[in-house]
């Protein structure tokens, strides 16, 4: 089982997608695709302006920022470290521990790829990256995304 199974998290599929999903996978198979899409990634690059800073200084910076969010609400929200190989770049690892279950709503959102990404990570939809809603949606209604 995934580690999103585990935490309780999972995308949903019309049943239309679904159906045609199952010709090509197992139950099982799709099971462990709708939690793995659920996840954002385990790691997140930044690329650091060194016009602005040193990689070093931005590695503090975020680690403080991540200590002082774990203080206000007792979570562990990652690691950050300066990457292996890129000079110039910073990966924040995520942790397993904090997660939301996603409960599907009569109500849908469609979103393009890349604001998806971002909801992922934390990000509000804007309008921008809204492709298609259900027509009978109002504002400060849940949806599913």
């Amino acid at each position: 089982a995934s580690a999103a199974a585990g935490m309780g998290w999972s995308a949903a599929m019309a049943p239309h997608v679904r159906d045609k999903m199952l010709k090509h996978f197992t139950e099982a198979e799709l099971q462990d695709i709708c939690h793995g899409l659920a996840l954002p990634p385990r790691e997140t690059a930044v690329r650091v302006n060194t016009a602005r800073c040193t990689r070093e200084e931005l590695v503090g910076e975020l680690r403080g920022e991540l200590a002082a969010m774990s203080a206000r609400d007792g979570r562990e929200y990652g690691a950050v470290s300066p990457h292996p190989i890129i000079p110039d770049c910073v990966l924040i690892q995520r942790r397993d521990t904090v997660h939301t279950p996603i409960e599907p709503t009569d109500l849908e959102l469609i979103v393009s790829r890349t604001c998806a990404e971002a909801v992922l990570r934390g990000s509000h939809v804007f309008v921008p990256g809204v492709q298609g809603c259900s027509p009978w949606l109002r504002e400060g209604d849940e949806v599913t995304v």
